[in-house]
């Protein structure tokens, strides 16, 4: 019985703490033989490593069904300590009346994403929809959204990086070339499916349910999680049909600017340094 109680409150002492400092329980590699283990495993290990007591109890000689480390587990202790959370508020609100406004955007999927842009028409001391609120109701809070906020960070750490800064200027020029017409997108679809069905033929890919789909170019957005990463994703899926299609708008474009800029572009996007 001791010794159940000992390793019960290692592995909640554990959860309650990477729960607090808001740490990943889990990680790729979970196994006896991994060099890392991640969070959650390592935390039992460190804390037992000081007591042989408990170190014999919840790690080394604990029956491999009741070593209470699973994930299952640390979702039900997970519950446990919310559920307290809640009934803390609950008695600390009683019959007080309160709401939340949260505001939602679309990402690149259409789906809505509870998040706060930042924009001043949000934070605007003076017009902004938190100083509307604040002058009816004191004691409302306004909180930008830490996943924008860390997103604008990364971003703007990211540009300071001059090369990193002139690619994605050269991407973004490249993205609007393609995307400027509906035409262009047409013929960029096309080469893609032709070079599918070129790849195909000679055995290059496999075919498959949901496989080798045709894509779009995806904008970069400073405000979109992720869209850097899925900007670059779809310039390297698409490459060879991108290629192509400026190259032939730089040499049958309708007028000087469309193949001049259209050339430019191709230069660049054959570079060297651009593609490594």
């Amino acid at each position: 019985m001791e010794n159940n109680r000992l390793q019960l409150k290692t592995l909640i002492e554990s959860v309650r703490w990477l729960t607090f400092q808001a740490c990943a329980f889990r990680g790729y590699d979970e196994s006896s033989d991994s060099k890392n283990q991640v969070n959650f495993i390592k935390l039992i290990k460190l804390l037992t490593s000081y007591n042989d007591q408990v170190n014999g109890v919840v790690i080394e000689n604990a029956p491999q069904n009741a070593k209470y480390t699973s994930p299952k587990i640390q979702k039900e202790i997970l519950h446990i300590f919310a559920n307290k959370v809640r009934n803390v508020i609950r008695e600390e609100i009683r019959d007080a009346k309160f709401c939340i406004l949260v505001d939602k955007a679309r990402d690149e999927s259409k789906r809505e994403q509870m998040r706060y842009d930042g924009e001043s028409n949000m934070r605007g001391e003076w017009n902004g929809l938190q100083a509307l609120f604040l002058k009816n109701c004191p004691y409302a809070y306004y909180m930008h959204c830490c996943a924008h906020k860390l997103q604008l960070a990364l971003v703007a750490a990211s540009r300071e990086a001059k090369h990193v800064h002139q690619f994605f200027v050269h991407l973004t020029s490249i993205i609007n070339i393609i995307a400027g017409s509906s035409k262009r997108h047409d013929e960029l679809q096309s080469a893609q499916a032709a070079e599918i069905e070129s790849l195909i033929a000679s055995k290059e890919i496999e075919t498959g349910k949901w496989a080798n789909q045709i894509g779009t170019l995806q904008r970069a957005g400073d405000t979109r999680w992720g869209s850097h990463f899925q900007s670059v994703c779809s310039l390297m899926r698409m490459f060879s049909a991108i290629c192509s299609v400026i190259n032939t708008i730089s040499n049958e474009g309708s007028n000087y600017s469309q193949r001049g800029d259209s050339k430019a572009a191709y230069m660049i996007l054959t570079y060297f340094e651009f593609i490594f």
